[in-house]
C-alpha cells in the first residue's frame, strides 16, 4: 500500500529533514544518507512501514526528539 504525507504534516516532515541535516550532515553524514535511503525504499514500497519504523528507530537511538518528529507524520495509528 502507498503512504503519503498529508499536506498538514508536510511542514513537520520538512522541519525533521532540516533537523537531521543540521545535526548529522557534517559530523555523521552516513546517518543522513541512511535516513534518506530508508525513506526512499519505503516510498518505493520495497520495505514495509514496520521495517521503516524499526530502521529509523535504530538509526536515531539517543535522539528522542527526532523519533518523536518522525512519529508525527507516520500514517495514523502507526506510532513508534
Amino acid at each position: 500500500p502507498e503512504y503519503h504525507i498529508k499536506p498538514e504534516k508536510f511542514t513537520v516532515a520538512l522541519e525533521l529533514v532540516k533537523k537531521i541535516r543540521d545535526r548529522f550532515e557534517k559530523r555523521q553524514p552516513k546517518i543522513l544518507q541512511s535516513f534518506v535511503e530508508i525513506l526512499g525504499r519505503f516510498q518505493a514500497d520495497t520495505i514495509t512501514l514496520t521495517d521503516t519504523r524499526q530502521k529509523v528507530k535504530s538509526l536515531f537511538v539517543g535522539h528522542p526528539d527526532i523519533l518523536q518528529d518522525f512519529d508525527e507524520f507516520l500514517p495514523m495509528g502507526r506510532n513508534m
